[in-house]
């Protein structure tokens, strides 16, 4: 049996990289820190099993930044950096999340938002790349649907979605809490403990769709978020805070109360969760009729896959091209109507 356990997110600051040549110096900076955050918790703070953080802990986000630049200042994992946090998971007997940008020598021209999990072995288990990235069309970073064939090849059918089945429960990690699709195909896989490594704040109702994520899902969902943004010419909390954690009754167990750094830390009770999923009466899990869903799913079509089937997205306007495509397909089914000028 799997006895409850705590996890602890860290809202830490994240100062951006606006000039790659300064990767290194700024990535040393934040990933120290992130560190020291661990020790101190560690020694002070509490005994975790998880610890996690938020989206682009180690780089920050930046829009204004060619191709050419992303590749450079993105990261690898395994690495330097995914190695001196990998011996702070041995050191300390436990898992540590976060998220970064990635590239990957195995595709070359291609750079990635993951989000990945490290065991108390070093080991990363994890890896979950983004996939909504490019169909936002606010980022060049690859999603794996863009090249989806030659993804499955390589790493099988359930390699968008992995699951991690350890003594802790079935885990898994994300950065695309708020598309609905992402966390119901975790959960399809089987995962109980949803780590959202996001950096979304408030201002993006980040909460409510965490709350809602964990409780249509009958999971846990660990709700990322950052402390305060420096070294970007935005105000220094236009993305912050929002860290919360959920049970998998939608109930809030934890949350920050601030902009700025913070740690907050809650209980996990998978065999509970497990009773739970058992049950007979408006079980969330139990209910869906995936044949009824599947052919709207179909008929419905939306951005299509392997757009960038052995070439990269090399800028936005690629992406907002697909966009007006999907868009006039989806006036056409009935499904976008135009507004009256």
């Amino acid at each position: 049996m799997i006895h409850p356990y705590n996890i602890a997110i860290m809202q830490c600051n994240i100062r951006y990289i606006l000039n790659p040549a300064l990767k290194k110096e700024i990535i040393s900076e934040n990933l120290n820190r992130d560190l020291d955050l661990i020790d101190g918790f560690m020694k002070f703070g509490g005994k975790p099993k998880i610890i996690q953080f938020p989206e682009f802990f180690l780089s920050g986000f930046w829009t204004g930044r060619s191709m050419k630049d992303w590749l450079e200042v993105a990261i690898q994992m395994p690495g330097d950096e995914t190695d001196k946090i990998a011996q702070k998971a041995i050191e300390h007997n436990i898992y540590i999340a976060g998220n970064n940008y990635e590239v990957d020598p195995e595709w070359p021209g291609r750079y990635f938002n993951t989000s990945f999990l490290i065991n108390p072995q070093g080991k990363i288990i994890l890896k979950y790349r983004s996939l909504n990235v490019t169909s936002s069309t606010f980022s060049t970073a690859s999603s794996p649907a863009d090249f989806k064939d030659e993804y499955e090849a390589k790493y099988g059918d359930n390699a968008m979605f992995p699951v991690a089945d350890t003594p802790l429960g079935k885990l898994a990690v994300t950065s695309s809490i708020f598309s609905p699709e992402v966390t119901r195909a975790f959960m399809f896989n089987g995962a109980e403990v949803m780590i959202a490594c996001i950096t979304a704040g408030p201002r993006f109702n980040s909460r409510d769709v965490g709350k809602i994520r964990a409780w249509e899902n009958m999971m846990y969902v660990g709700l990322g978020g950052a402390g305060k943004i420096l070294g970007s010419p935005f105000t220094n909390t236009w993305s912050s805070g929002g860290a919360a954690i959920f049970d998998y009754k939608g109930t809030v167990k934890a949350q920050t109360e601030s902009y700025d750094e913070e740690v907050i830390m809650a209980e996990v009770d998978v065999n509970q969760l497990r009773k739970e999923r058992q049950r007979k009466v408006n079980n969330l899990v139990s209910i869906i009729r995936a044949d009824v869903y599947a052919p709207l799913y179909t008929k419905y079509g939306g951005w299509p896959s392997n757009k960038w089937l052995g070439k990269p997205i090399q800028n936005r306007e690629e992406a907002e091209v697909v966009l007006k495509e999907v868009q006039e397909k989806l006036r056409q089914k009935g499904v976008l109507t135009p507004p009256e000028e």
